[in-house]
């Protein structure tokens, strides 16, 4: 799956932690979460602002997604509606 780079990696990440190791994780990570789509960004965008249930580092390095986050097309959008709602939803709108 998306999240397989990132457990391969994470053994030589961990012992290289302090020399670059832990930059190396976190991109590793916030690129798979983004690959996962919306919900997982959603929910990491949420983890960040909870530093009460969270480390204070991972909660840091999460709010990068809060507006770091790769566009998302309005077309990949209409699709996901199309294909939910059936053509000719936006009908409904009006």
């Amino acid at each position: 799956g998306r999240a397989l780079p990132v457990a391969l990696a994470f053994p030589v990440c961990w012992l290289l932690w302090d020399h670059g190791g832990e930059e190396w994780f976190w991109r590793l990570a916030l690129a798979a979460l983004q690959a996962h789509g919306p919900l997982a960004i959603k929910f990491a965008q949420w983890a960040s602002t909870r530093p009460d249930i969270l480390p204070p580092g991972v909660c840091a390095h999460f709010a990068a997604l809060q507006d770091g986050v790769r566009p998302h097309g309005f077309r990949s959008t209409l699709r996901v509606l199309d294909d939910a709602l059936g053509r000719g939803w936006e009908e409904f709108l009006r």
